[in-house]
């Protein structure tokens, strides 16, 4: 009997050996399974990360390509549409100095420079086809339009004065001025078209009370008698779209935005299609930055604060990226910043993703902005001064005599 309880002793602990090493073997067997799928899955994520990082830097190459191509859009409708102090088109910039009735030419490429032109009267505003400079003088010393080729030769192709040009399709639309309202320095008069070397004027229309805009070859205005119209390029189909004292500020695709100074300067969306109007501030300003539409509005709720809005075409809205309230003028909108001068003359950024604001200091004294760049021109050594934001967000600085 002890003999046989010894064996049982004997064969339940060798079993019980044999069950412990089959559970020891499972265990190894799984930590290993489970450390071969952590290692495949971490070389999974890698390859991943490699592959997002190199579609990050095509999105990137990308983006550069767009920067640049918008930035090129931005220039044109400002040299061609709202004019200025300095246009570029290409490698060329134009500039004007009101101190010295001096309009320069400088080539970025070449950093070359020369005096294009000297104009015998105060220059109010310069336009630029890449061909020739079309310069608006100054309402009370001279009224005359005038045209200047690239080797200098002026040439007065309109006598009369005009406060707003617009170039297109090889012709100049402008409003011939008559009389002058110095407490808004608006146009008013005839809207006219002529060919770029002045000849074959033709009346559009008449008792134009503000700045035109020219959209989809659709013109908006607003005449003497408050009506606002669109027509055709060549004048014809004259549409009244409302009446009031409601001047367009912007056009972009079927949307007309106009403040009505009868509703206390309110700005207003117009559905051109539908008529259907939407208030979103006042006394609304509006800015092309970046192929984009920007417009900036006194709030209806707190008139010290000032909101900067941009206009998303695909859904025809309006969307705020940041109020403000010590703006005095906008200098350059990007996608990630927003740069502008306060009351305090300083120039401020603010971080459009964090809203965080900086004082840029190296920005002093830059009076003239274009598609994000910087132009002063330094009258001591007679040469311009760019700044400008590289790909890599470093400033750039070019001195050309």
């Amino acid at each position: 009997m002890k003999l046989d309880k010894k064996c049982f002793r004997s064969e339940f602990i060798l079993s019980a050996i044999l069950i412990l090493l089959i559970i020891i073997m499972f265990i190894v067997i799984f930590m290993n399974k489970d450390k071969g799928e952590l290692s495949e899955t971490s070389v999974t994520e890698s390859e991943q990360n490699g592959q997002n990082q190199e579609n990050m830097s095509n999105n990137t190459d990308e983006g550069i390509e767009k920067y640049k191509e918008e930035k090129a859009i931005e220039e044109e409708k400002s040299r061609m549409a709202i004019g200025g102090k300095v246009c570029k088109k290409d490698e060329n910039v134009v500039y004007v100095d009101n101190d010295s009735n001096k309009i320069y030419m400088y080539n970025l490429n070449e950093k070359k420079g020369k005096t294009l032109a000297t104009m015998e009267s105060k220059i109010n505003k310069i336009y630029f086809d890449g061909n020739y400079v079309y310069c608006l003088p100054d309402y009370f010393t001279d009224k005359s339009i005038y045209s200047i080729d690239m080797n200098g030769n002026v040439k007065k192709i309109y006598n009369g004065s005009s406060l707003q040009l617009c170039l297109k399709d090889n012709k100049i639309y402008f409003v011939n001025q008559v009389g002058y309202d110095e407490i808004n320095q608006n146009p008013q008069g005839t809207l006219c078209v002529m060919n770029i070397d002045g000849t074959d004027v033709k009346e559009l229309a008449k008792s134009v009370k503000n700045y035109f805009y020219i959209e989809n070859d659709k013109i908006y205005y607003t005449t003497q008698n408050r009506q606002m119209f669109q027509m055709n390029m060549d004048g014809t189909n004259q549409i009244k779209l409302d009446d009031g004292r409601k001047f367009p500020i912007a056009v972009s695709g079927n949307n007309l935005f106009y403040i009505d100074y009868a509703n206390n300067g309110m700005s207003y969306q117009m559905n051109i299609d539908t008529k259907e109007v939407t208030q979103f501030g006042i006394q609304g300003e509006a800015y092309y930055f970046y192929d984009s539409l920007y417009i900036k509005v006194l709030s209806v709720e707190d008139n010290s604060k000032t909101i900067i809005y941009k206009f998303n075409i695909d859904n025809n809205m309006l969307e705020e990226l940041v109020q403000i309230s010590d703006l005095n003028r906008l200098c350059s909108i990007t996608p990630e910043s927003v740069v502008y001068v306060n009351t305090q003359n300083q120039v401020i950024k603010i971080d459009l993703n964090t809203k965080e604001q900086k004082m840029l200091e190296d920005y002093t004294g830059y009076q003239n902005y274009l598609a994000g760049t910087k132009y002063n021109f330094n009258k001591e050594t007679q040469s311009l001064l760019v700044k400008e934001i590289d790909n890599n967000s470093n400033e750039v600085e070019c001195v050309i005599s």
